[in-house]
Formats: C-alpha cells, sequence, structure tokens
C-alpha cells in the first residue's frame, strides 16, 4: 500500500468537503429524515459525493453511509470507510461538535484515517505505518502538504 498517496488523496477529499460543509452549515438547509429518526441533509449527500469522486481514481469501493444502495462490502478486502457528516444532529442545531470521518480498511482492520472539523479547522489524520497527526489549521487550504516531520508513532 502507499500509504502517503492514499492519506494524502484522503485529506485532500475532506478539506475539499469541508468546504462544501461549512458553505451549507452557515446557510438554511433541509433536513430530510431517512428513516428511523435518522436525519441527512444537503450536507452529508454533498459531502459524500464530493468525497467519492475525488478518490474514484484510486479504484476502491467507498462505504458510505449516506449511499442510498447498500452494497455487500463482506468479501472486499480493501474499502473507504465514510461517514461525511459524523454528528448530523449537531451539525442541524449548529452545533459545531461534528466531523467529517474517512478511514481505510484493508482486510478488516483500519489502516489509515481522517477526521476533520471545518468549524473549529481542527484536522487529524494519520496511518498504521505512517502514525498520526493532530493540526488546528488557520484556514482550510487549497492546497495541503503532509506535515511527516510531525506524524507520531504509537
Amino acid at each position: 500500500m502507499n500509504s502517503i498517496l492514499y492519506l494524502q488523496s484522503a485529506v485532500d477529499s475532506v478539506l475539499e468537503a469541508g468546504k462544501i460543509v461549512l458553505e451549507i452549515y452557515h446557510s438554511d438547509f433541509k433536513v430530510k429524515d431517512k428513516g428511523k429518526n435518522d436525519p441527512v441533509t444537503e450536507a452529508d449527500l454533498k459531502a459524500s459525493s464530493h468525497i467519492s469522486e475525488s478518490l474514484r481514481f484510486l479504484n476502491i469501493p467507498i462505504l458510505s453511509e449516506e449511499d442510498s444502495e447498500k452494497k455487500d462490502v463482506s468479501k472486499l478486502q480493501t474499502v473507504w470507510i465514510l461517514d461525511p457528516i459524523d454528528g448530523t444532529r449537531e451539525f442541524i442545531h449548529k452545533n459545531p461538535e461534528f466531523a467529517i470521518s474517512l478511514g481505510l480498511s484493508i482486510l478488516g482492520k483500519a489502516v489509515l484515517g481522517v477526521v476533520f472539523n471545518p468549524v473549529t479547522l481542527e484536522l487529524i489524520y494519520g496511518a498504521e505505518d505512517l502514525g498520526v497527526v493532530y493540526q488546528k489549521l488557520e484556514n482550510i487550504p487549497d492546497f495541503f502538504q503532509l506535515n511527516s516531520r510531525t506524524l507520531q508513532k504509537y
């Protein structure tokens, strides 16, 4: 696995989705119910779509919480797992305690992840063989360089 390529791609995708989510967060948006009191917003759907499209070139299936069609991923060796807005209820109530969460699973084991809160600009990213970084950003950059010098092994 090319951890740097996958991690850079995941971070870039999540940060761009953060811009989309933030724009919707500061607007009047509609809330739908997926059933069983499970809300979904335009931000969930647009972030999911953006991340899915931007990672398509890696040819790894994506399992998103917002997929209308349920995919059988039990036989897949490698799969992205996405929650485009982890904390949709908080998002709906303009409470900034939500995040975009994306992980990569290989053979059922999480090997890479990105969590980003576009309101507080807190970014956490890491990979099993690289370590993990927490950064408080000043803004959402158009280009992001992984800070490999601060990756900490655990």
